[in-house]
């Protein structure tokens, strides 16, 4: 029981220190302060280094992500609009594989329709990531103009699939 207590005693003595570093930080590694319209961030690289200040304009991160949202809607419409048309183009071409009679011509036809699907679909998904992409590293680019560090946007960039 002593032994427990001591244990439970020295894990929280040694973890306290590490959330409140966690705390004083924050998630993204900086601290703002407001000052008349603008922010300061202060940035560390690690716990030892000297601490530098950056001046960050709020309407222009707000422009910034007003572009970048802008441009992953209009990616995103693009690639719902070309599967919808994929998606109706397999389905017309489907049915009308069934009602032939020739059993050769029907596979045929069907394996074919698939085809185009997967094609089709590709190619909307490959225009999704290439939209999504440009609009993050522009934003990289316009965020970096406004003098913020944007550790978002690196991480984010180089993922694929369909998260926005």
């Amino acid at each position: 029981m002593n032994k427990k207590f001591l244990t439970g005693i020295s894990i929280a003595a040694l973890a306290i220190p590490m959330f409140a570093f966690a705390l004083e930080v924050g998630a993204t590694g900086g601290v703002g302060v407001a000052t008349e319209g603008r922010t300061d961030v202060v940035v560390a690289a690690h716990a030892s280094s000297t601490l530098k200040r950056k001046t960050v304009d709020p309407m222009c991160i707000s422009a910034a992500i007003e572009k970048r949202d802008s441009a992953v809607i209009s990616g995103f419409s693009a690639f719902s609009t070309s599967v919808s048309a994929a998606l109706t183009a397999r389905k017309d071409a489907l049915k009308a594989a069934v009602v032939m009679t020739d059993k050769t011509a029907k596979e045929s036809a069907r394996k074919k329709a698939w085809a185009a699907f997967k094609a089709s679909s590709k190619t909307a998904h490959t225009s999704l990531v290439s939209a999504r992409r440009s609009a993050w590293a522009a934003y990289s680019v316009d965020t970096k103009a406004c003098g913020q560090m944007n550790t978002e946007a690196a991480a984010t960039v180089g993922t694929s699939g369909l998260s926005l």
